[in-house]
């Protein structure tokens, strides 16, 4: 039988090989031999059993597949490589290298022994002028072009002190880590005295101090690139070492290579030796040689896509001046394509109307760039304003209805200087046509929702606004975007507008915080609930009887805590990592005198242990033996109130470090600080309180809900720990991740707001959510709160958001006090947003237009149904669900007991009727002996299951073509 090996091409071969990388396809190790390829190691026979699958091998069974020479010398003759199975991982490299040789030489990778021999000894210390010693350095592709371009200009501006660097980095009495971290650190100073700007690099990452000591020291040192270095270490099942420690990390790895593998090679010395020509670098030490090997067989020949997108970031992050930037490093795809999405620093150029493209054929594995513009209805008009004729290195490409500008260049994945190329396409687009494309964006598709969501343009919001519409038209979605649009802030700037994921987790972020607050309208919703009512509390340790308090309602604390003047320190998450949370009332709501001194003077005061010093008690650490020693000496204290021990023994069990809450109520918290001292006694305060610790306050007048901080209600009781599962470690992290904005803005949404007696809930503040009665403004109005008595007024800086599903009521029938406080903004169905979803020639964006039309025939419009429901389907199952699930039971409620119309809606292939008997007689056999007419028969209907087998024809009796 002939070798199934030998039935294939080396491209059949590789592509079974790719395609086993790419989908993690489980193989069956082999006994004695594996194919060695891009540093990795595959059972032979596995590969051509694939190869034969994805080739559709017929007949196989009539091949022959086993193990040793029968597959393996097939596999070596088309020049793949063949290692014991025992080789390790270094081996495999050297052979995949001798090959490599055999079939391509040195001939892209010799100009580095070139560069070593002219330029060894280089950057001199004794060169007379440095500038000029800089500047006639060939750096090639070794250090980025941006890197380039500082080391000149430093080289230029600052010849002597960049000088001084090279001392230090050149310094051999030094570790390679300390040279690499000391020589960023002084590059980075004396640059900063040329370009003060933070944000932007010197560039003098560990491959370009790399590429200086390989220059200066070749028979020491070789050059590094970060990218192969993770590959390497991913392959030997080490963990990389982190920034300033990667090289010398680097370093030993080379030089354990060197000394087992390379210099006893003398097969592959001789290859090497045979390739080079004679004014190349004598490498007697193997570095360079070991760095090629690493480059060529572990990023060159193994460079993906996610390796390149790694590579530009790096590249970008470095290069803050640069007019471009990475949207986000998510990899999109689709079959057979990935590319990634890069913007202006204008924020303009970067979302669904224009951004640039890099993007990977995978088949061919051709990368191509280009600046796309990806609105369908609006496309054209680049095309018009910008005309067909463009530079002879640019064309127009058409993507289904879209048009790009791309670039006629397109590049290999595994090709050198492709990250650094690749980007200078974009940016000589960018140069050339991102002007005009900004102008054309900003004069013609600069719409309110495109301002907000890809500029840093401010617009001024309405306080109130109601989003209205039928249901699925977006209405709860869209109030997600309008809060951040309404915040405003730094992390809102910086948000990828196009990354749901990511809007969705600030918005949950700011949600938390309680910078925004939600809330649903429904028809048991009170004033109490959402103003402020009293509410029954439970009985707390030291009270140990039930009490009622007036508790804020959600309106109210989101107005409070917008208008406090709060004080936060930022903090860093080590100070939250280690400490234990304790919660206490220092006076709160009933002495706010000693609350309001114990925030002013730094402490927090006791009021158990009345005038006694506990400092005989600090060292007590066992509950039993403190709870026995305050019983004797204090028995007064514990007649009193046996409350008195467990409170002093919390309080003086609190570390230095530990993190205390202190609430005003149950319902507030009010300030956070970090204990700072030992307990002690002072009996010389301004108040009665004797029992003190020092704090340092994090916050004050923060006004929060402890929901923001805390799995649990707060209790009535005085001082407490809290338990590990209650905290929210990571609120209170994020909470002080930044300093507090003046006047930041706080936003309320309040879904399906006609659902609640919106005049009942609002009471008497509904003329006080008006903007010109807002506090601070000229006609501001405050009221006296019926529970509590306060004096209340709505802060500017409150703004509130509520959806109407008008399917419910319409806005005619809502309070006209509340219709004429609010901005109202309709939102409609939009069937184009389901243009691309078409299902074996069945349109979705046809079947809604289809169904709305008719549901406001038989209905209005208030009922049509929303493209939501819809605009998720990925497939036949999804889009069966839908109808079942949410579209059927939607109608079922319109048009209750009205099957009819239904039917008329959907047509037979959702819901059939029933066959109705003639013969009523037989149905009714006591009708005869009475003077009635037969009765009227309605005509009855069956709801059908549709599936995905028979959705299509379903939706094909719904458009009327079947």
């Amino acid at each position: 039988m002939p070798s199934l090996a030998k039935q294939f091409t080396k491209e059949q071969i590789e592509s079974a090989l790719e395609y086993i990388i790419e989908n993690n396809i489980p193989l069956t190790p082999s006994t004695v031999h594996d194919l060695a390829y891009k540093g990795l190691k595959f059972p032979p026979k596995d590969v051509v059993r694939w190869a034969a699958k994805l080739a559709k091998l017929k007949d196989i069974d009539s091949y022959s597949l086993s193990g040793g020479a029968n597959t393996n010398e097939p596999l070596k003759k088309l020049g793949f490589t063949i290692v014991e199975k025992n080789a390790d991982f270094f081996g495999s490299l050297i052979e995949e290298y001798k090959n490599h040789l055999l079939k391509n030489g040195l001939s892209n990778e010799i100009y580095k022994w070139h560069l070593v021999e002219e330029f060894k000894g280089r950057p001199s210390m004794n060169a007379s002028n440095f500038t000029e010693e800089i500047k006639t350095i060939n750096f090639a592709n070794l250090v980025y072009g941006v890197g380039i371009g500082a080391i000149r200009h430093l080289a230029k501006a600052l010849p002597n002190e960049y000088k001084k660097c090279f001392n230090i980095l050149f310094d051999e009495t030094l570790s390679i880590a300390t040279r690499v971290s000391e020589f960023n650190s002084h590059v980075t100073t004396i640059y900063r005295t040329l370009v003060p700007e933070l944000n932007r690099s010197a560039h003098h990452d560990e491959r370009t101090t790399a590429t200086f000591l390989t220059y200066h020291n070749p028979d020491k040192y070789t050059f590094y690139k970060d990218s192969f270095y993770q590959i390497l270490c991913k392959r030997l099942g080490i963990k990389p070492k982190g920034k300033g420690e990667k090289y010398e990390h680097y370093l030993q790895i080379v030089e354990e290579f060197i000394t087992d593998y390379i210099s006893v090679d003398k097969v592959l010395i001789q290859l090497v030796n045979n390739q080079k020509l004679e004014d190349c670098y004598v490498d007697s030490n193997y570095k360079i040689l070991a760095q090629d090997i690493l480059y060529t067989i572990l990023e060159k020949q193994n460079m993906t896509f996610a390796n390149l997108v790694e590579e530009i970031t790096t590249i970008l992050s470095d290069d803050a001046a640069s007019n471009v930037r990475i949207i986000t490093k998510k990899i999109e795809s689709i079959k057979g394509s990935e590319w990634i999405k890069l913007g202006d620093q204008h924020n303009v150029i970067r979302g669904s109307v224009a951004h640039y493209e890099i993007s990977l054929d995978k088949k061919s594995q051709v990368i191509t760039v280009s600046l796309h513009f990806e609105e369908k209805p609006n496309n054209k008009r680049f095309l018009e304003f910008i005309g067909e004729d463009l530079p002879s290195d640019l064309h127009w490409i058409k993507w289904y209805d879209a048009h790009s500008i791309g670039v006629n260049q397109s590049f290999k994945l595994g090709q050198d200087n492709l990250a650094s190329d690749v980007l200078e396409s974009v940016m000589s687009i960018e140069k050339r046509y991102g002007d005009i494309v900004r102008e054309i964006i900003e004069n013609n598709f600069m719409n309110r929702n495109y301002i907000n969501h890809h500029t840093q343009i401010t617009v001024k919001h309405p306080k109130n606004q109601i989003l209205y519409g039928p249901p699925g038209t977006g209405k709860t979605y869209n109030t997600i975007n309008k809060a951040l649009e309404i915040i405003n802030d730094e992390e809102v700037n910086q948000l990828d507008w196009d990354n749901r994921s990511a809007v969705k987790a600030l918005f949950d972020r700011k949600l938390e915080s309680g910078q925004i607050a939600f809330t649903t309208f429904h028809q048991s919703l009170s004033y109490e609930d959402f103003i402020e009512g009293i509410k029954p509390q439970a009985p707390s340790a030291d009270s140990g009887s039930l009490s009622y308090e007036v508790e804020p309602g959600i309106f109210k604390l989101i107005c409070e805590t917008a208008a406090n003047t709060t004080v936060v320190k930022k903090q860093n998450k080590e100070t939250f990592d280690q400490a234990s949370f304790f919660k206490m009332s220092i006076g709160g709501k009933n002495r706010p005198d000693i609350h309001d001194w114990c925030l002013e003077n730094n402490v927090i005061g006791l009021g158990y242990g009345n005038d006694k010093n506990f400092d005989g008690f600090k060292n007590l650490t066992d509950w039993g033996a403190y709870r026995d020693k305050f019983a004797s000496t204090y028995p007064e204290l514990v007649a009193e109130s046996r409350y008195h021990i467990q409170a002093m023994f919390i309080f003086q069990r609190m570390k230095i470090g530990d993190v205390v809450v202190i609430t005003k109520g149950n319902h507030v918290i009010d300030a956070i600080g970090k204990i700072t001292s030992e307990y002690y006694w002072d009996d010389s305060t301004p108040t009665e309180y004797t029992q003190f610790r020092k704090v340092e306050w994090l916050a004050k007048n923060i006004n929060q809900t402890p929901a923001i901080f805390f799995n649990k209600n707060i209790s009535q009781q005085t001082i407490y720990e809290f338990y590990e599962a209650d905290v929210k470690r990571q609120a209170f992290e994020s909470f002080f991740s930044t300093a507090p904005t003046k006047d930041k803005n706080y936003v309320l949404i309040i879904d399906e707001i006609n659902r609640g007696n919106v005049s009942a809930i609002f009471g008497e503040l509904i003329t006080l959510i008006e903007e010109s009665k807002r506090k601070g403004n000229e006609e501001a109005l405050e009221v006296t709160l019926p529970y509590s008595k306060e004096k209340f007024s709505i802060p500017n800086n409150v703004f509130i958001i509520g959806t109407m599903n008008t399917a419910d009521r319409s806005v005619e029938a809502l309070d006209t006090a509340l219709r004429r406080r609010f901005a109202f903004t309709e939102m409609l169905p939009k069937p184009s947003l389901l243009a691309d979803q078409i299902f074996e020639e069945v349109s979705l964006q046809i079947v809604l237009e289809k169904i709305n039309e008719r549901i406001e025939i038989l209905l209005d419009a208030d009922h049509q149904i929303g493209h939501s429901y819809l605009i998720n389907v990925d497939n036949l199952s999804e889009l069966a669900d839908a109808f079942n699930n949410c579209i059927l039971p939607l109608l079922q409620e319109y048009f209750y007991h009205d099957e009819e119309k239904i039917y008329l809606v959907l047509g037979k292939g959702f819901i059939k009727p029933k066959v109705i008997p003639y013969d009523v007689a037989a149905i009714f056999p006591a009708i005869d002996n009475l003077n009635i007419r037969l009765p009227y028969l309605k005509q009855g209907f069956e709801i059908l299951t549709v599936d995905e087998t028979t959705i299509i024809n379903a939706l094909y009796s719904l458009l009327g073509n079947a």
